[in-house]
């Protein structure tokens, strides 16, 4: 396992799907899934797009949101952005923040653990644990 700032000064096409664990604070808990497209420069920061679908008992939550993602400390990764959340009927706009950590092994494959909030209000709401495997191009 290496860490992600060995390629820092070149751009990168990220694309990583995710598996976790979430909570939506008024419909109970369930199973994540979904991914993330970003581009940029380690150094300098990635912007990007992420899907989140968390699938619980009751309604279904989906998150669409675009993102600042940035790394610190060669592994520790931290995310920002605008989000559109959407529970059965109810539809807002909100914000999100996570924080994880990020490995590259070999030459393209990511592992990235991360946990994240995305908040539209008290009913429209995902919190997650997500295990993020995907590749940079």
């Amino acid at each position: 396992i290496s860490n992600t700032s060995r390629s820092g000064s070149r751009s990168q096409l990220i694309i990583l799907p995710r598996i976790g664990y979430g909570l939506n604070f008024n419909n109970g808990y369930g199973i994540i899934t979904g991914g993330s497209i970003s581009y940029g420069k380690i150094t300098g920061g990635k912007f990007g797009t992420d899907l989140m679908y968390l699938i619980t008992s009751k309604k279904h939550t989906m998150g669409l949101t675009g993102f600042y993602e940035r790394t610190l400390l060669q592994y520790i990764t931290l995310r920002g952005g605008a989000s559109y959340l959407k529970t059965g009927e109810l539809i807002n706009i909100g914000g999100t923040v996570g924080a994880g950590l990020s490995f590259s092994v070999g030459n393209i494959f990511i592992i990235q653990p991360m946990a994240e909030v995305n908040f539209g209000s008290i009913q429209n709401n995902i919190m997650g644990v997500n295990f993020n495997m995907g590749f940079e191009l």
